[in-house]
């Protein structure tokens, strides 16, 4: 989830993922990304604010790291909704 922070440090860790051993891990993202992205909005939302393309997958990630990654993002959705609604208004 740390390189989905912002757009820049998506794209700095995704330039340099091959030094780094990110490949499989940015392949993971952009395809869970991609699938099935009308069934959760803040995936559309990634896509377009972070500058996402689809040709940004340089091998197919297997269905059961990219519904652990939707997973996982649905977790985080869920967290930083319910800190937000939780935090008091002043």
């Amino acid at each position: 989830m740390y390189v989905l922070k912002d757009k820049e440090t998506f794209h700095y860790y995704y330039v340099r993922r091959n030094e780094m051993g990110l490949d499989g891990v940015f392949n993971q993202i952009v395809s869970a990304l991609f699938y099935e992205e009308q069934k959760l909005l803040i995936k559309s939302k990634f896509i377009c604010e972070m500058n996402i393309k689809r040709e940004m997958i340089s091998s197919p990630a297997l269905m059961v790291e990219i519904k652990e990654f939707t997973k996982d993002l649905q977790s985080f959705v869920w967290y930083a909704t319910k800190k937000v609604l939780s935090t008091p208004v002043v």
